[in-house]
């Protein structure tokens, strides 16, 4: 019985076995910059709940937060955000099947981070190169970052769909995936036309 009583206490103190330690963000400020082109959509929730963190611990620390999309508008509301706005738009936002546009996303949070000198920066990338990527890193970097957090998602190996052809003896669709993906796969893909 004792046993017992002191399991249920235990249990009612909600332990915590796995900590995790605080992001504490050092400078004066935290940018996001996140990609939500197609390539994200399978681990889109991890992308969120690493970002959700991070917005946490800025909000702890009191800093304004920037939070960019690179599938989203150029001209979008980067912030900056106090922790509450960062979250509401981060959770209103979705991966797009769309490609991404770092070089106009990234060119407008480094001139956001001349405002903020010294700011964290983490970038969430799907992982897959870009035109213009060379560039857009460049210029990000190059605004005085104080820490850099990088993170890509887990290896999903996405598949683009690049076109369809609805001919009289079937339906056909071409796709592209990563260059360094060359084992053999099988996907499976629901079509729909008028009929």
């Amino acid at each position: 019985r004792m046993l017992m009583a002191a399991a249920v206490i235990f249990a009612i103190a909600d332990p915590v076995f796995n900590p995790r330690e605080p992001v504490r963000s050092g400078g004066n400020g935290l940018a996001i910059v996140m990609d939500n082109g197609w390539a994200t959509a399978p681990d889109w929730e991890r992308r969120v709940a690493a970002s959700e963190r991070l917005i946490a611990d800025a909000g702890s620390d009191s800093v304004p937060i920037l939070l960019a999309f690179t599938a989203e508008k150029p001209n979008a509301d980067i912030g900056p955000f106090d922790a509450r706005a960062a979250s509401a738009k981060l959770l209103a936002t979705k991966p797009r099947p769309v490609p991404v546009d770092r070089p106009a996303v990234y060119e407008r949070v480094a001139q956001a981070l001349q405002q903020m000198p010294g700011a964290d920066l983490a970038i969430l990338a799907d992982g897959l190169a870009a035109d213009g990527d060379d560039a857009a890193f460049s210029s990000l970097f190059g605004a005085g970052v104080d820490r850099l957090i990088w993170a890509t998602g887990d290896r999903s190996q996405p598949i683009g769909l690049t076109g369809t052809e609805n001919a009289v003896d079937g339906f056909k669709i071409s796709a592209v995936r990563p260059a360094g993906d060359a084992t053999p796969r099988q996907v499976t893909v629901g079509a729909f036309d008028d009929k």
